[in-house]
């Protein structure tokens, strides 16, 4: 009888020792994968500001994408400067990474 408890406990503890160990890698990645190192030298950025409200961007080759400002984003080639990626209801809710308030991306 003490043997089948103590497996019992053991699987238990391996259990919860694996679950463990995998949320501390998931979010540990998740975490640094949004900042630069400490010798990395950007050799571009943008910013699409911030706010709201779908807009249209200056620096978007028109030649190559078409702006549509509401619906789902569901053809090919067509895009919107937003503050959050889902825009598609089967796409991830992901607000702009860089901790702006309401900062904007482009979502294609």
């Amino acid at each position: 009888m003490q043997k089948k408890n103590s497996t019992k406990y053991m699987t238990f503890h391996s259990l919860l020792l694996t679950t463990f160990i995998l949320f501390l890698s998931l979010t540990r990645n998740s975490i640094l994968a949004q900042g630069f190192c400490a010798n990395e030298t950007a050799l571009f950025t943008e910013n699409f500001g911030a706010g709201t409200t779908p807009t249209s961007h200056s620096d978007i080759i028109t030649s190559a994408l078409t702006y549509q400002p509401v619906g789902d984003l569901v053809a090919e080639g067509v895009y919107r400067v937003i503050n959050n990626a889902q825009q598609k209801p089967d796409w991830h809710n992901s607000p702009d990474h860089t901790g702006n308030t309401d900062g904007k991306m482009l979502v294609i």
